[in-house]
C-alpha cells in the first residue's frame, strides 16, 4: 500500500493532492491511511508531500534558469509567497539564495574539477630538431 502511494505522489506531485485522493488510489479510508502512512514512513502524509515537493523544487532551481515564479506552480504550489515560506523554513534559504548559492557550488565544484583535469594532463611539446618530450602544467595546490 505504502510503495502505491509514494509512486501516486511522485507521479502527481506538480497537481493538487490530498489525502483523500491518495487514499482512494490506495483503497483505504482516509483516517486509516493517514495512520499507517505516519506508522510506515515515519512522518504525516501532508509533511512528506511537502517535503517531496521542495525537494523537486532544489532539483529545479539547480538545473534549470526558469524564472522563480514558474517554480512554485511546477511542483504543486499555488502561490509562490507559500512556497517562499515553507521552503525557506525547509531548507533555510529562501528560493532565490538556494539557487544563488547552488550555482555558486557548482562553479567551484567545476573549477575544481578543470584544475584537477589540467594536472593531469600531459601535452606533448617538440623541439627544432623534432625531439619530443611532454611538458606538465605546473598548478597551484588547491583543495579539490
Amino acid at each position: 500500500m505504502i510503495p502505491s502511494a509514494i509512486r501516486y505522489i511522485q507521479e502527481h506531485y506538480s497537481e493538487k493532492i490530498t489525502l483523500q485522493a491518495v487514499a482512494d488510489h490506495v483503497h483505504f479510508s482516509a483516517p486509516y491511511f493517514s495512520k499507517v502512512f505516519k506508522k510506515e514512513m515515519d512522518i504525516t502524509f501532508t509533511k512528506y508531500v511537502t517535503q517531496y515537493r521542495i525537494e523537486k523544487s532544489k532539483e529545479l532551481l539547480k538545473d534549470t534558469r526558469l524564472p522563480l515564479s514558474d517554480i512554485p506552480g511546477m511542483v504543486g504550489f499555488e502561490e509562490q509567497s507559500y512556497f517562499t515560506r515553507v521552503f525557506r523554513s525547509i531548507v533555510g534559504l529562501s528560493p532565490g539564495k538556494y539557487r544563488t548559492a547552488e550555482a555558486s557550488r557548482a562553479h567551484e565544484t567545476l573549477n575544481g574539477w578543470c584544475i584537477h583535469f589540467l594536472v593531469q594532463v600531459k601535452i606533448p611539446t617538440y623541439s627544432k630538431r623534432g625531439s619530443r618530450s611532454w611538458y606538465v602544467p605546473s598548478i597551484p595546490d588547491t583543495d579539490i
